[in-house]
């Protein structure tokens, strides 16, 4: 089976790139041949074959160059929720087969072709538009690689609690907020802050605090501490608390998410209802209380880690789910087949979107917008009743605006009437509309539209 494996994540520090990795270097070569394909955002005209089995491919040539690549594989793979890019290639070139796998806690399915949508843990499958299309398969980690030394290397005169996450990630509470707090009954606590974005704090003064920023050598890190706080809030599976279980580090994880599915209080690690500060600091205080007496629950979370968590059961599963879409009559996996050029105009929508969140300039989506507006393709709005496609219309919308501000009101106002004549409408694009000084004609038109959703 040739499997392509499209990612927009890569490097050190990244949980989604690092399962893509995982899967491409543990897949049984006599059952999948997979293709890695990482779609750069950063760099334009890029085409470039690593090495056999992995390619790059910069998102402004990729619906050009993806199609004929995709007609050699058979199944399609990409990380939702959603991407109307890869949709959009495996949709031209033919591909009925073509998995999503979900690592956040939102909706997916947001393209009509998504066979199977993998779910990475039950809190991720829940909140699916239809579950009866869902798989659940839990991430894995590298449990030969994540082992406890052969010699401990915790420090006896001091405890140590880390918290590896980005520093953006969404947080009941941060170790380093808690940190004084817990100071104040465990003076020989040290707090370490490792990933992206947790070089520095401006403001915290304590020395018990260190910030490690990204580390490549995480697996030392977890056989140093003593226990893994990850209090985030609906986190989808959580790898570092499996990872921290497989090297002997405790892990102390919110209840609301995925890693509680495989913590058992108590037992391997122990689990926190956040629903108060005061409960947070208890659950931390009681766990760090127990330490000297807990070597039987880490020998337990080292356990559960090999036998539960490994990447080779992770990849077992993929391997055994690509085998039954194989096998399924063709007959029963029609392509749905639109325009070429409808799935060309999503694409661009959405690699407008995207290329204005990661901080491209007016300047440089001029063209790509100009493309848009000049395109005698309308919009589906069936296709479009995602949650996800109106932010992606909201920052379109807004990027409209801006060109009408800035010289362009002509290029805007073509935008607005295709929207309009795809009967999408909503007040923000219609007033601002307004303001650009249409014609006449236009004018009565958005005023209609307002007037129909009770706007003036």
């Amino acid at each position: 089976m040739r499997i392509a494996i499209c990612s927009y994540s890569r490097g050190v520090g990244n949980g989604i790139a690092q399962m893509d990795d995982y899967l491409v270097r543990h897949m049984d070569r006599n059952i999948c041949s997979p293709l890695s394909i990482f779609i750069d955002t950063s760099t334009d005209g890029l085409f470039k074959r690593i090495s056999p089995g992995r390619l790059h491919v910069s998102l402004d040539i990729a619906l050009d160059r993806l199609p004929e690549i995709f007609r050699h594989v058979d199944i399609v793979q990409f990380n939702g929720s959603y991407d109307p890019v890869v949709c959009s290639a495996a949709e031209i070139a033919g591909k009925a087969l073509v998995v999503e796998v979900m690592h956040n806690v939102e909706p997916g399915m947001m393209h009509q072709n998504v066979l199977c949508t993998v779910c990475v843990s039950r809190a991720v499958q829940t909140v699916q538009p239809d579950v009866g299309k869902t798989g659940l398969i839990r991430n894995g980690i590298d449990t030969r690689r994540f082992a406890p030394p052969q010699q401990r290397r915790r420090n006896p005169d001091k405890i140590v609690l880390m918290q590896p996450a980005r520093r953006d990630k969404a947080m009941h509470i941060s170790l380093d907020v808690l940190a004084p707090l817990i100071a104040a009954h465990w003076c020989q606590a040290e707090f370490w802050m490792v990933g992206p974005g947790q070089d520095a704090v401006p403001g915290c003064g304590s020395s018990a605090v260190k910030y490690l920023g990204v580390r490549a050598d995480m697996e030392r890190l977890y056989a140093e501490a003593d226990f893994m706080v990850l209090l985030s809030r609906e986190e989808p599976f959580g790898l570092v608390a499996a990872e921290a279980m497989a090297c002997g580090c405790l892990p102390i994880v919110s209840g609301d998410g995925g890693p509680a599915e495989f913590v058992e209080h108590g037992r391997d690690g122990y689990v926190i209802d956040c629903a108060r500060p005061e409960d947070i600091i208890k659950g931390i205080l009681q766990a760090m209380g127990a330490r000297g007496d807990d070597e039987d629950l880490r020998h337990a979370a080292r356990r559960k880690a090999v036998t539960m968590l490994d990447i080779g059961n992770t990849v077992r599963e993929y391997e055994g789910l690509y085998s039954e879409m194989m096998s399924r009559s063709p007959a029963r996996q029609p392509v749905t087949r639109r325009s070429r050029e409808l799935a060309v105009l999503e694409s661009r929508l959405m690699t407008l979107a995207l290329l204005r969140r990661h901080g491209r300039s007016l300047r440089e989506l001029v063209p790509l917008f100009a493309k848009i507006a000049a395109s005698d393709q309308v919009l589906d709005p069936a296709r479009l009743r995602h949650p996800n496609w109106g932010s992606v219309m909201d920052v379109v919308s807004s990027l409209a605006h801006e060109l009408a501000l800035h010289g362009n009101p002509g290029l805007a106002r073509s935008f607005y009437g295709k929207l309009l004549s795809s009967r999408i409408v909503f007040p923000q694009y219609l007033q601002n509309w307004l303001a650009s000084d249409p014609a006449p004609d236009e004018r009565r038109k958005i005023r209609q539209a307002l007037e129909a959703m009770g706007c003036r």
